[in-house]
């Protein structure tokens, strides 16, 4: 199927599926992986969107190995652990922002508006309500679904189950950090 028909397919989809369920999101992303193929080959291997591509991948992948945008993200969240006294929640919400930006997936939800619009595919999931329940959905899918060896101090990172409206992350530590080997932070959306 050709570049203008997925997005035509696609944009039919998004205006007439809530993204509510798993399978939405797991048809979403290959969809969007399948237009991000054919634009890099339309630009001469040139990757654009390098972060919503990792995340299409990690959809179907049981672990994934990271990329230097995930890297980045992966660092910011190990720096955050590190420059705490101690590991301590506040009312059960972790108080560092990559973590919450991560839970809530707003450098995805960024790079994914930027390409719906280049591909001028119906922007509605970027809506508040719409996105919480995609990135509800979305947890699910990747839920032990581990990243490998995200950065030099990050051993792997994993969500775990957890109930609805929540989510439950996990960061194994190479050396420990604090005096732990792992940190686990959680959030309810």
């Amino acid at each position: 199927m050709g570049r203008f028909e997925i997005i035509d397919k696609l944009d039919d989809f998004l205006r007439t599926q809530s993204i509510s369920e798993e399978y939405h999101v797991v048809y979403l992303m290959v969809e969007i992986r399948k237009i991000l193929d054919h634009n890099r080959n339309l630009n001469k291997k040139i990757e654009e969107f390098p972060l919503l591509r990792f995340y299409c991948d990690w959809t179907v992948h049981i672990d994934k190995w990271t990329s230097s945008e995930m890297k980045t993200i992966m660092e910011k969240i190990c720096l955050s652990i590190e420059s705490r006294e101690e590991l301590v929640k506040i009312k059960g919400v972790d108080s560092s922002l990559a973590t919450s930006t991560f839970m809530y997936m707003e450098d995805l939800k960024i790079e994914m508006s930027e390409f719906f619009e280049k591909n001028d595919l119906w922007q509605g999931l970027f809506n508040e309500e719409v996105w919480v329940n995609f990135v509800q959905s979305f947890v699910k899918i990747l839920e032990n679904q581990p990243i490998i060896n995200p950065s030099n101090e990050i051993c792997s990172f994993s969500f775990l189950p957890s109930a609805d409206r929540c989510v439950i992350m996990e960061v194994i530590f190479n050396d420990p950090i604090n005096g732990h080997m792992r940190f686990t932070f959680s959030n309810a959306y």
